[in-house]
């Protein structure tokens, strides 16, 4: 089984003097998981590796991704 929720990222510029720019930098990107009905610490390295794959993509348009119209996520988490 696999879920599906938003992943909120911090997308602040990493450039010189970045930290002094105004601004909210959040961005919310889905994230996947499978569910195999194994022990919770399967289930929480795999979201680990999962989030360090989507470090990349942190700053992707969500509006981009909902163009589609159909839902991405139905829930989000934000840490």
């Amino acid at each position: 089984r696999d879920i599906v929720t938003g992943l909120v990222s911090n997308g602040r510029l990493e450039a010189a003097d970045g930290e002094k720019i105004l601004g909210l930098f959040l961005n919310t990107l889905p994230l996947r998981l499978e569910l195999s009905g194994g022990p919770w610490s399967d289930l929480v390295k795999q979201a680990f590796d999962v989030e360090r794959e989507c470090l990349s993509w942190r700053r992707y348009s969500l509006a981009e991704l909902q163009k589609s119209g159909q839902p991405l996520f139905d829930t989000a988490f934000n840490f």
